[in-house]
């Protein structure tokens, strides 16, 4: 007896097409990135690699800031890059050189193709619509390179400067900017399905994806502010973070700020199998 139906043909016929879908966004990401490698390691043409840019970055910072980062990068001519690491949902793509470095792109669909927004170096450095920025993790200081910044923002940011950030603590800051990455892509999915399923089994057994959606509704009004200050910014602490419960638990507190608008989040993680999962999440989102 021949069990497909016409129905289940047609449904094959759509599992292939995403499935197809899915490969086509991985290697549109994969391609840029290589591509980005190859101006940068292999041709020396920084301003073609410039170019891969969204045109909100470039709109932003000129290209002479784009080549202090280059200068500054681990990507050299003498790199290999040994492995790849792709997250189409959140846009990130994680690349492994033969010296065990890490670098971070982070990518956006603009249109039908995928543009740079954000690339993190593992030497501290990474480079976004603010320009050269740096993780100093000498000196007490995790301040972005920004030879503008007022006596203000300088006094705004004094707990920060005094906190001494070591290379543990940025991996905590990475994590955030992964969960709030999720975060802004859920009110645009408008439901929390999807981030339920990344979520702590401990979390899971207090509140379900229909009450996060919930939860976070009065959110949705601001979905496009809220996107735009996580896709083109990087997060900062506003305290160190600390771990709690005799190390089983992570606290993570920070804010994204720009000229007009500030992000907070609180995160609460616990270690379930040897990885830190979400156990509690705080937002808010007001203009100065």
């Amino acid at each position: 007896m021949n069990i497909f139906t016409r129905h289940t043909w047609f449904f094959l016929l759509l599992l292939a097409g995403l499935i197809n879908q899915c490969k086509e966004k991985n290697e549109g990401m994969r391609e840029l990135v290589n591509e980005y490698l190859m101006q940068v390691a292999v041709l020396h043409n920084p301003q073609q690699a410039y170019s891969l840019f969204s045109p909100s970055v470039q709109e932003r910072v000129p290209f002479d800031e784009f080549l202090k980062f280059t200068e500054a990068s681990v990507i050299t001519d003498e790199t290999m890059f040994i492995d790849y690491e792709l997250d189409p949902e959140v846009g990130y793509v994680y690349v492994k050189t033969q010296n065990e470095e890490s670098i971070r792109f982070v990518l956006r669909m603009e249109g039908d193709e995928w543009k740079l927004m954000e690339i993190v170096d593992d030497n501290g450095y990474y480079f976004n619509d603010r320009g050269l920025q740096e993780f100093q993790t000498e000196g007490n200081n995790t301040d972005p390179i920004d030879d503008e910044s007022t006596e203000e923002e300088s006094m705004d940011e004094t707990t920060t400067n005094e906190m001494d950030i070591d290379e543990d603590d940025m991996e905590s800051l990475a994590l955030a900017h992964d969960i709030m990455r999720r975060f802004g892509k859920s009110l645009a999915d408008g439901n929390f399905d999807e981030f339920y399923g990344s979520i702590s089994n401990a979390w899971k057994k207090e509140v379900s994806a229909e009450e996060l959606t919930t939860n976070f509704k009065s959110f949705y009004l601001y979905e496009e502010e809220i996107n735009d200050i996580i896709s083109m910014n990087f997060p900062r602490f506003q305290e160190k973070p600390s771990y709690i419960a005799d190390g089983l638990g992570h606290k993570i507190a920070g804010k994204y700020e720009t000229e007009t608008d500030i992000l907070e989040f609180k995160m609460i993680f616990i270690d379930e199998d040897n990885i830190w999962l979400l156990m509690g999440l705080d937002v808010k989102f007001h203009s100065k």
